[in-house]
């Protein structure tokens, strides 16, 4: 059975402080592959859960499952946060490499599966939370948060206009904010 609860960040213990103020929600699943997916469905495709982070089921015995019940409902990878909880795990410990984390997203909702050890869990959220909240902006089509992540990134900046202008120049990142939309005008021959 699941018990699921829910409180805000700002009162349940080890919250990183960029998480302070989100709502939490809880629950203990069985090491089942459809149990956890009905409750990671429910959390991101009924309740609209921006962020979902799960934690064990990742090493190597028999019921570590998460991994595998995770994988397919990912709707796009996201392996550098895996690569990121990896290089940085294995410079904590070499058992590192027994763990299978899974990253990714699902409709316009960030899914990490974190170690089971207490530790692990910290280490690893410490390891991707630098990049948590632009992620998120970028997944809720933030684009004002996501212009301002840029200018700070660039050093420029981060006031209203300046996020705007950020927001109509290249970004900073590999993505290309802009996909979709009309190409700029050629410009005119030289006479």
């Amino acid at each position: 059975t699941s018990t699921s609860t829910s409180t805000t960040a700002s009162t349940t213990p080890s919250i990183p402080p960029q998480l302070r103020g989100a709502e939490i929600v809880q629950a203990c699943v069985p090491d089942e592959v459809e149990q956890i997916q009905r409750v990671v469905r429910q959390w991101v495709d009924g309740d609209g859960v921006s962020l979902v982070l799960t934690s064990g089921g990742t090493g190597f015995m028999p019921r570590d499952v998460t991994p595998e019940a995770l994988a397919p409902l990912l709707h796009r990878l996201a392996p550098n946060m895996v690569t990121q909880m990896a290089v940085q795990s294995l410079q904590v410990t070499p058992m590192a490499m027994l763990s299978r984390p899974v990253a990714g997203i699902r409709a316009s909702s960030l899914i990490v599966a974190l170690p089971g050890s207490p530790k692990g869990a910290r280490e690893c959220l410490s390891f991707v939370l630098p990049a948590l909240g632009h992620a998120l902006a970028q997944l809720a089509s933030d684009t004002a948060a996501v212009a301002s992540t840029h200018a700070a990134m660039q050093g420029l900046a981060t006031t209203a206009s300046s996020a705007a202008a950020t927001s109509k120049s290249k970004s900073s990142c590999d993505c290309d904010h802009n996909a979709g939309a009309a190409a700029p005008a050629p410009a005119p021959a030289p006479a």
